[in-house]
């Protein structure tokens, strides 16, 4: 058993001193398509540093998908050493539009709208603070009756409508940025790696796919199509190093790097109505231990660039319910899981509020969408009100209804694989697009030589 440095007898070494260096680093390749950026091996590199990307001015008023932001310009996310794949999430905009979803309010409100042009901030909307048109004067304006949920960022309503910020508007060419960790789940794991261990001869590489251009913005209604965004030379990786003694580096380079993480498996499966409606998918993860699975689906065919989410959303079943109504449509849906020849859920899942429940065990928050915006089961949440000129009571009900599941057994997968049963049972007579993301343990390593590898647990 060795004896801690701190607990030797001896002198103690006093020089702690560490250097912070920020450095801009330009992409290897960069154009309207794909990024790649060459991180170059020094120091320790912060899980902070970030992407920045400046944007061309648009000819009219074009904004980011308020749920996901300058997320959706982004298709597929890979971080590379040496030919080995440390981190890829495909569908990343997708990915992004659940993590987002656990974004709190004033977090979105005070940071993402300036650093990333998320958008999607609610709040409770009273007669009296807005020049809103009241339903009647004997009810509105009130300082206790809301008249429902809207969006919120720092300008005031006018006549029932909202304006977006000029800062997230694409005419003013803004300024945005992701940080590594949340491009690569390896850099939430680790606040630093010491990318100074890495071999000169196999960096750590970042490639950006980016996405189809009618799935990066959202725009009003007749707009001309969004054609270059990307300004090609104003990409840049701002990358903050950190460095330490010359003895500390030193012992550091002695030693093996190993880190745990995880990495998101994409299953993806376009269905027609009736697929869409019942289906039996086998969704991988044979051989793996899966910790998460996370599964959404989207009518694509019904969104695109005028729609105020675009593509990034996870629709639930039809329901027009109206009070008093023996008309009234309620959909319903029932949802499991079974890996190594058992159900997760003994009994299946039927309710949309259970549903809710295991998202926010899973990621250990809740969603910040209402049930109007989540499952579609109630209506009236949101107010009767428009953003940019489109009405958001008919753009975001029901596009929030995501599923997740927590495994805790920490098992291997046996060779059939995760399989994911499901049934809607009322859902619009389009094509759709069901999307399973695994959670997958893995392990990074940098041996004393300088060499990365990472496997699967």
């Amino acid at each position: 058993m060795s004896i801690p440095n701190e607990l030797k007898s001896g002198s103690i070494p006093t020089n702690y001193v560490t250097t912070l260096q920020s450095d801009v680093i330009d992409p290897a390749v960069v154009n309207n398509n794909f990024i790649r950026i060459i991180v170059p091996s020094k120091g320790f590199l912060s899980s902070d540093s970030e992407i920045v990307f400046e944007l061309e001015a648009q000819t009219a008023a074009k904004f980011f998908p308020l749920g996901v932001g300058i997320n959706a310009l982004i298709s597929r996310a890979t971080l590379k050493c040496g030919g080995k794949t440390i981190n890829e999430i495909n569908d990343f905009g997708h990915y992004q539009s659940y993590m987002s979803s656990f974004l709190a309010g004033e977090t979105v409100k005070q940071l993402e709208m300036v650093k990333t042009g998320r958008s999607l901030a609610l709040e409770p909307l009273y007669g009296h603070q807005f020049t809103i048109a009241a339903p009647a004067a004997s009810v509105y304006p009130s300082h206790t009756e809301s008249i429902g949920y809207g969006l919120s960022n720092c300008n005031e309503y006018n006549a029932s409508a909202l304006k977006a910020p000029t800062y997230n508007n694409l005419e003013n060419s803004p300024q945005y940025a992701i940080k590594l960790r949340d491009l690569f789940p390896l850099f939430r794991a680790a606040n630093e790696i010491p990318t100074f261990k890495i071999n000169d001869n196999n960096p750590l590489t970042i490639e950006l796919q980016l996405a189809d251009v009618d799935d990066r913005v959202i725009k009003k209604d007749g707009a001309a199509a969004t054609t270059n965004l990307l300004k090609n030379t104003s990409v840049r990786l701002l990358a903050d190093f950190t460095f330490y003694p010359q003895e500390v580096f030193e012992a550091e380079r002695e030693k093996e790097f190993v880190r745990g993480y995880v990495d998101y498996q994409l299953a993806k499966q376009s269905l027609d109505q009736a697929g869409a409606k019942n289906q039996i998918r086998n969704v991988g993860g044979a051989g793996r231990i899966v910790t998460k699975i996370i599964t959404m689906i989207t009518d694509e065919a019904n969104v695109d660039e005028d729609s105020l989410l675009n593509i990034y959303a996870a629709d639930s079943v039809t329901s027009t319910l109206t009070e008093d109504d023996d008309t009234s449509i309620s959909g319903s849906f029932t949802m499991n899981v079974k890996y190594n020849g058992e159900f997760l859920y003994p009994i299946d899942i039927k309710n949309e509020a259970l549903t809710y429940h295991l998202v926010t065990q899973t990621e250990g928050s809740h969603l910040y969408v209402n049930k109007e915006m989540y499952s579609g089961f109630i209506s009236g949440l949101l107010a009767n009100l428009n953003w940019e000129g489109q009405k958001y009571v008919d753009e975001l009900p029901a596009l929030f209804f995501y599923q997740a599941h927590r495994l805790n057994d920490n098992t291997r997968i046996n060779s059939r694989g995760v399989e994911i049963y499901y049934q809607y049972n009322q859902l619009p007579a389009t094509a759709h697009v069901h999307r399973t993301y695994l959670e997958l343990l893995k392990t990074f390593t940098i041996d004393k030589d300088g060499f990365v590898n990472c496997y699967f647990n």
